[in-house]
C-alpha cells in the first residue's frame, strides 16, 4: 500500500490500483475521504505485457478503498490506439503483487 500525506494529491493522477490481486492503470477521476473513483485502462495480452487500451463503448470507473492504490506512475505512452506502461515501472509493479501472493495469500 502506498501512503499519501494527502488523498486529494491523487486527484487528476495515472495510479495503479489493486483489482482482485491484480495489477490496473487507471487515472483518478474523484476523491472522498476513503474511496477513490478511478477511470481503469483494460490489457491487452498477459499480465507481464504493459499494454493497454481506453474503452470506447463503456467508461470502465470503479470505487477503490484508498488502500488499493498502489502506486501513483507516470502516464502511459501512446502509440496508435494503444497505451504502453513503462515496462521498468510494470516490472517493478509485477515483482510488488509477486511478493504479495508469496506473503499475504493463503
Amino acid at each position: 500500500m502506498f501512503n499519501f500525506k494527502d488523498p486529494k494529491d491523487l486527484f487528476n493522477k495515472q495510479v495503479i490500483i489493486n483489482y482482485n490481486g491484480k495489477p490496473y492503470p487507471g487515472l483518478v477521476v474523484d476523491i472522498d475521504e476513503q474511496d477513490v473513483r478511478v477511470r481503469c485502462v483494460h490489457r491487452i495480452g498477459k499480465l507481464d505485457k504493459c499494454h493497454f487500451y481506453w474503452p470506447k463503448c463503456l467508461t470502465d470507473e470503479s470505487l477503490y478503498d484508498m488502500k488499493d492504490i498502489i502506486a501513483i506512475i507516470p502516464e502511459p505512452e501512446k502509440i496508435c490506439t494503444k497505451y504502453f506502461e513503462d515496462p521498468k515501472i510494470w516490472e517493478m509493479v509485477l515483482k510488488y503483487f509477486q511478493w504479495l501472493t508469496l506473503f499475504f495469500v493463503a
